[in-house]
């Protein structure tokens, strides 16, 4: 079977909590394998390219900690609670500045991963005579519909390309992507392609032609093997960015039962992997996956180094 992932698919996983790459690890292992064949003109990887830079933007700035908003007086601003809640803040700003440096690294490696793939895609690569006959069919008005007016012709090459390339080699051709252009209006989000698509495909392949809206669908009907409930339940959970934090006001730093203490910060998303914590032995700020947990808290390296088994 030959997939065709539009650019929508791509460029999701930097926006969304999606960012692990195993289910992208996973197409990449099936192509490998030979098992399916990869469509993936070089005008989707502009897109992905265009896209995804703002993308990275936006989210790094929402790695931001929530500002100290109590208004105290001179007198108490010298003591003690107030300097160990300057240092604290310190602590935890230097971390969300680390989170941000490894979010753009882990972006980074995404479009490695993503380029990865492209070099080992079908050597199917747009034409003028393809560009032509895709500037066609959007003066037709024909699927696949675009999203807006203005917005690039990347589709309908692809489509032209299915129909010019991946026709001749009698093979399914899936579809992967969130479009409703591509879809069969009347059927919502059901993952069934248009119509005018199925009956331009039938005229030259009598193979068939499937759409799903994500990845993990994809891999869930075709590939159910290869692929965990944890990656269709992450799927499905794309509204909350990636580095997101909830965090208490910072007035209640020195232990004021008003505010919760440090240790409860969380990330927004349940299925977050970063959690903020501090010592239990020195109070120190730092990322649970750099602590020890015990029947006590966390104990970060040094303490739990020093105090030996707690």
């Amino acid at each position: 079977m030959i997939i065709f992932p539009d650019a929508n698919i791509y460029i999701s996983f930097f926006y969304t909590e999606l960012m692990q790459t195993d289910i992208l690890e996973k197409l990449e292992k099936l192509v490998d394998e030979k098992k399916i064949k990869l469509l993936f003109p070089e005008i989707i990887l502009d897109e992905v390219y265009r896209n995804v830079p703002e993308q990275i933007a936006i989210y790094s700035k929402k790695i931001a900690c929530t500002p100290l908003t109590a208004v105290l007086p001179d007198s108490v601003k010298k003591g003690d609670t107030y300097k160990a809640a300057e240092i604290q803040l310190k602590q935890y700003n230097d971390l969300l500045q680390k989170l941000q440096k490894e979010y753009q690294e882990s972006m980074g490696n995404m479009l490695k991963t993503i380029e990865r793939l492209m070099e080992k895609s079908e050597n199917i690569r747009e034409t003028q005579t393809t560009i032509d006959a895709a500037n066609l069919r959007r003066l037709k008005g024909n699927p696949p519909f675009p999203s807006d007016p203005t917005d690039p012709i990347g589709d309908s090459i692809a489509w032209e390309l299915m129909l010019s390339d991946c026709a001749k080699q009698d093979e399914d051709i899936i579809i992967l992507s969130e479009d409703a252009g591509w879809r069969n209006s009347k059927e919502g989000k059901k993952s069934t392609p248009h119509p005018f698509l199925v009956r331009e495909w039938g005229k030259k392949s009598k193979k068939d032609i499937r759409l799903y809206v994500s990845l993990s669908d994809f891999m869930k009907s075709e590939f159910p093997r290869n692929i965990t409930q944890k990656d269709i339940e992450l799927n499905k959970k794309a509204s909350i960015p990636q580095g997101t934090f909830i965090v208490g006001s910072l007035q209640g730093l020195a232990g004021s039962a008003s505010t919760p203490p440090i240790s409860s910060w969380q990330p927004i998303s349940a299925s977050g992997t970063f959690f903020v914590v501090n010592c239990v032995n020195c109070g120190k700020i730092s990322l649970s996956s750099d602590c020890v947990v015990t029947g006590r808290g966390y104990y970060c390296r040094a303490c739990y180094s020093s105090a030996g088994t707690i």
